[in-house]
């Protein structure tokens, strides 16, 4: 068996809690950076400005709500609300 086997009861609780942090910290930054896309804060200088923008058109409001969630969702899982 490996250290890191994901059946129930075979890890130890600080491994678990690695997994889980790491996990809830890259959802995290996840969640901000699609939030800072939609509004148009991330990327300063895009190579095709008129492209990014219909793409923010497109997209920015699906951003805008997917990255909170994220966000949420991390912090939750860091917690250990979320398994």
């Amino acid at each position: 068996m490996t250290p890191l086997s994901f059946q129930k009861g075979t890890m130890e609780p600080g491994t678990l809690f690695l997994i889980n942090g790491l996990d809830g910290l890259i959802s995290i930054a996840a969640g901000t950076y699609f939030y800072l896309m939609g509004k148009g804060t991330v990327p300063k200088n895009p190579r095709d400005p008129e492209k990014m923008e219909q793409w923010r058109k497109k997209y920015g409001t699906l951003m805008k709500v997917c990255g909170p969630i994220l966000v949420i969702g991390g912090i939750l899982r860091i917690l250990g609300v979320l398994g």
